[in-house]
């Protein structure tokens, strides 16, 4: 806890190395050192291009389902490895499911900008 609240809170490509509920709780702790209308900003790569204001061809069904298998692979792997809950390739997430994690971390309203091959969530508290 800092020792005293804070109006924004910058956080860039974090998520991507933590699993959904580590998301959450990292997500709740941040909520926690922010003012009343403070603003969380989170920066990350969605899956999805068009959220990243970027053009590019649309990712094909068989590179998706690889990222799904990927990130199933991840979980059974990193809960079965009691030493380290670390793991090297990221999960994939889309905005909605950044927005999701947000709004179960008690945000109340959400913003996406999308530019510079990044998606931005602002994430403003009660």
């Amino acid at each position: 806890m800092l020792s005293e609240k804070v109006d924004v809170i910058y956080a860039s490509q974090v998520i991507y190395a933590l699993d959904d509920l580590e998301v959450i709780n990292l997500l709740t702790l941040l909520s926690n050192n922010l003012k009343h209308n403070g603003k969380l900003i989170i920066s990350h790569s969605s899956v999805k291009n068009e959220e990243n204001g970027m053009m590019l061809p649309k990712i094909s069904l068989r590179t998706r389902l690889c990222y799904k298998i990927t990130n199933i692979a991840n979980r059974l792997l990193v809960s079965s490895n009691k030493k380290s809950k670390s793991q090297g390739w990221g999960y994939i997430r889309d905005n909605e499911r950044v927005e999701f994690l947000a709004k179960s971390a008690g945000f109340k309203e959400t913003i996406f900008i999308c530019a510079a091959g990044q998606s931005f969530l602002v994430c403003i508290t009660n």
